[in-house]
C-alpha cells in the first residue's frame, strides 16, 4: 500500500467515526428533545416550545449530516465495510426516528390544542 492509500484509509475512518458518533447523539437527544417539547406544550410556553423545535430539527439536521458524511465515506472508499454499515444504520434508524417523532407531535398536538 503507497501513502495516498493510507491516507485515503484515514479519512474514511475519520469521517465514519464522526458520522457514527455524531447519528448516535443525535439519535439519543431525540426522545430528550421530544420530551422537552411535550412538556412546553403541557405549559403553554411559546419560547420553550420554540426551543424544543430548534431541538428536534438540530437532531434531525445532525442525523441527515452524518448519513451525508457516511455516503462520502463510501464514495472515498469503494472498500469500506463500516460506510455501508453506517449508511443502513443511519437510515434506518432515520426514517424510524422521524415516523415516532411526527407521530408523538402529532398526538400531542390533536389533544393539547
Amino acid at each position: 500500500m503507497d501513502t495516498n492509500e493510507y491516507k485515503l484509509r484515514e479519512k474514511t475512518l475519520i469521517l465514519n467515526g464522526l458520522a457514527t458518533g455524531i447519528a448516535t447523539m443525535c439519535f439519543i437527544g431525540n426522545p430528550i428533545a421530544c420530551w422537552m417539547w411535550f412538556i412546553s406544550v403541557a405549559e403553554r410556553s411559546r419560547n420553550y416550545i420554540t426551543q424544543s423545535t430548534i431541538l428536534i430539527i438540530a437532531c434531525a439536521v445532525g442525523a441527515l449530516g452524518s448519513l451525508a458524511a457516511s455516503i462520502v465515506a463510501r464514495v472515498l472508499n469503494k472498500k469500506s465495510n463500516w460506510a455501508i454499515a453506517n449508511i443502513v444504520y443511519i437510515s434506518i434508524c432515520f426514517v424510524i426516528g422521524a415516523l415516532l417523532t411526527w407521530g408523538f407531535i402529532a398526538l400531542i398536538n390533536s389533544i393539547a390544542w
